[in-house]
């Protein structure tokens, strides 16, 4: 799962920073770091240090890594596809409004009450 997110956010997005990525997946510098170094080791990302700030770290996909992302979308579609199915389009759109009510309580609870 942690490549899947890392590879998806790295695919759809320029990200500046290795710091702003962490922000975006909502995860520490120190988690990301740990799943960079291993998608590093594995080839399917670079970091390159900003030339006017070396403290930035920027991370990119390599050819390999946009090749391990099309192969985990792959597998990703797959397993969407069989966990809908049966589901009409009625139920997939009540599914949906039901899950964005869970995410509205979810933020509220996870917000500092005044």
């Amino acid at each position: 799962m942690p490549t899947w997110f890392i590879l998806t956010n790295l695919k759809g997005e320029e990200w500046r920073t290795q710091h702003e990525l962490a922000r975006a997946l909502h995860i520490e510098g120190p988690t990301l770091t740990r799943h960079i170094d291993g998608l590093e080791e594995e080839g399917l990302v670079v970091r390159r240090r900003d030339t006017n700030d070396r403290r930035a770290v920027s991370v990119e996909l390599t050819d390999a890594g946009r090749a391990k992302h099309t192969e985990l979308l792959r597998a990703v579609q797959a397993f969407n596809q069989r966990l809908l199915a049966g589901f009409s389009a009625e139920e997939l759109d009540e599914l949906q409004a039901l899950l964005g009510k869970l995410e509205q309580n979810a933020r509220a609870v996870s917000e500092p009450r005044a």
